[in-house]
């Protein structure tokens, strides 16, 4: 290690420790201001993130530069301080930035005092009022001085309307890391971004959906939120956000409390088709049962539709856009069992002919499920698709297996109730009724001679 390495590495050290003598003697003694060349951290993001505050001061006076950026070359798989310690130093943070998301609030206040810019931009466009929400949880496990710390940059003239470069806003971070008063308070200073969806068509009402923050969703709800304008132009919504994590509680919140701001029944039709697409077989029971069970059928049925870059929303506004979208996936779309066929989801397609998708229903094209087998399968595997093949010819026994025993027959066997359908025992469509086996060989026997006697 060459001298000058060694000195580096002595004043970081006594920065992390917060050794301020000997950060002064070490300063008058020509010690660099500048990055390391190693790791290109400045002395004075070391000494903000450890909220070591009269070494700011000292940094200052001596020289440094309060709007340095870090770009640390430092490789690292971890994403929060305790698995990689030089994780705030990797995006192109100011100290203040950094002071921000580790919750260093007097330091923080300090560098605002000594003219750090509150509405300086990382390589990704985060700007410290987004990262003093954002945080990080492994560091600030709780937010008692998140409120103060916005204040504080509000009051030095933090902009929250700035966008970072995905299209992100200050309350999109706090919608999901913060708590309501946060969120309050930035509504209250720019109510014009309580719809703002980012490039990708994502809301803050999704935000909060996607970390199961019900009292935000509350919060956004109360206040106008609708995904209805997002939904018409970038083809996401709040349902759709959280059906596509799993985030079972958000589905129900949102069914339950923000049933029209979502898009109402047709982006129910939506969500399922995402549950389909990435695997999360609970959600699309979920949304199947919505409306009980005696209406799964008529959801395992839906077309669905995914190209919204077709549809010309200049047609009509964005709160008639749900209904466009229905008419638009019965003229373009598909029955929900395609999309389950195409990408070779075998659970989901279990569960929709359960429910009584129809497997020879066509769509637009007048293909059916089989047709659609593997096209967007990731990768293409016989042995697979013909699992889904075989699983698709056996549409009818699937169906019969959904109906329910009367509650009649299993009082006569003596035997505790299965049924599926407690309201009632729904007619199947070709005019006879069978039950729900409870021994298979009795449920083969019964349907053959059926069969045979028609």
């Amino acid at each position: 290690m060459n001298r000058e390495a060694r000195k580096s590495g002595q004043l970081m050290n006594a920065l992390v420790h917060g050794r301020l003598k000997d950060v002064t003697r070490m300063l008058a003694a020509g010690a660099s201001l500048r990055a390391s060349r190693e790791e290109n951290i400045h002395p004075m993001a070391v000494a903000a993130a450890h909220g070591h505050v009269h070494i700011i001061k000292a940094l200052v006076r001596s020289g440094a530069e309060i709007e340095a950026t870090c770009t640390s070359r430092v490789k690292s798989d971890g994403y929060c301080c305790e698995t990689n310690p030089n994780w705030p130093y990797l995006n192109g943070f100011t100290a203040l930035h950094i002071a921000a998301i580790l919750g260093k609030v007097r330091a923080m206040l300090v560098l605002l005092q000594l003219g750090a810019n509150p509405n300086s931009s990382d390589t990704r466009g985060v700007t410290p009022v987004m990262m003093a929400c954002q945080g990080v949880r492994c560091c600030r496990p709780s937010t008692p001085n998140q409120a103060e710390m916005l204040n504080s940059l509000l009051k030095a003239g933090a902009d929250v309307e700035l966008e970072d470069g995905t299209g992100l806003l200050a309350i999109h971070f706090a919608a999901s890391h913060c708590e309501t008063q946060v969120v309050e308070l930035l509504l209250s200073k720019a109510p014009s971004t309580l719809n703002h969806a980012t490039h990708k068509g994502f809301t803050p009402l999704a935000a909060a959906a996607e970390w199961c923050r019900e009292s935000t969703m509350s919060l956004l709800l109360s206040a106008g939120a609708s995904d209805l304008s997002a939904w018409a132009e970038k083809g996401m919504n709040s349902l759709n956000a959280a059906a596509k994590l799993g985030k079972g509680s958000s589905v129900r919140f949102l069914l339950k409390n923000g049933f029209e701001a979502v898009g109402g029944k047709p982006a129910i039709a939506d969500a399922m088709r995402t549950s389909v697409q990435y695997g999360h077989i609970d959600m699309l029971t979920i949304l199947l049962n919505v409306e009980g069970d005696e209406k799964q059928e008529v959801w395992a049925n839906q077309f669905v539709y995914c190209s919204h870059e077709t549809v010309d929303v200049g047609l009509a506004p964005a709160r008639d856009f749900p209904s466009t979208h229905a008419i638009m996936a019965i003229a373009f779309g598909c029955p929900l069992l395609h999309t389950a066929a195409k990408y070779c989801a075998i659970p989901a397609i279990r569960v929709l002919l359960s429910a009584g998708a129809l497997a020879g229903k066509a769509d637009y094209q007048g293909k059916v499920a089989e047709d659609a087998i593997g096209v967007y399968h990731h990768e293409r595997n016989g042995s697979v698709e013909a699992a889904v093949r075989a699983l698709l010819l056996k549409g009818p026994a699937f169906r019969a297996r959904s109906w329910a025993w009367p509650a009649t027959m299993n009082a006569a066997l003596g035997r505790p109730s299965r049924n599926l359908h407690p309201s009632s025992v729904p007619k199947t469509p070709m005019g006879w009724q069978t039950f729900q086996q409870l021994d298979v060989k009795l449920f083969s026997r019964c349907f053959t001679w059926v069969r045979a006697h028609m």
